[in-house]
This record gives C-alpha cells, sequence and structure tokens, in this order.
C-alpha cells in the first residue's frame, strides 16, 4: 500500500514539474515575439495568446490526423 501512495505522489511531482515547465516555455516564446513587436503592453499579450492558441490548436489537429491515419 505504501508503494502505491509513493508512486501516485510521485507522479503528481512530476506532473506539476512539467505544467512549470510547459508555463515557463510559454512565457519565454512570449517574451522573445513581445520584443519584436511595437505595440502596447496589453495589445501585445493578447495578441500573442492568440497567436499561441492558434499554433497550439493546429500542432493538436496535426497530431490527432496523424493518429487516425495510423
Amino acid at each position: 500500500m505504501d508503494g502505491v501512495v509513493l508512486r501516485k505522489q510521485r507522479k503528481d511531482e512530476n506532473f506539476e514539474h512539467r505544467k512549470h515547465e510547459k508555463m515557463s516555455k510559454e512565457n519565454q516564446w512570449f517574451q522573445k515575439k513581445t520584443a519584436k513587436t511595437p505595440l502596447l503592453h496589453g495589445e501585445r499579450l493578447t495578441i500573442l495568446r492568440l497567436k499561441w492558441k492558434k499554433k497550439k490548436e493546429e500542432e493538436l489537429t496535426r497530431s490527432k490526423g496523424r493518429s487516425e491515419m495510423v
């Protein structure tokens, strides 16, 4: 029983770590793109979030297409 609890705890920690890594990657992407865009800060972030969302949706549809083909 003790091993099961430890595995679950480790799995949760790994999940949190990956979630944090993903967020930092998104933030790096935003920062890299915002440095080049001459807009007001709020407008810039809104545009970038929309672009990021679109990019993620495209990746998701691409991966779905691949899984359906196989």
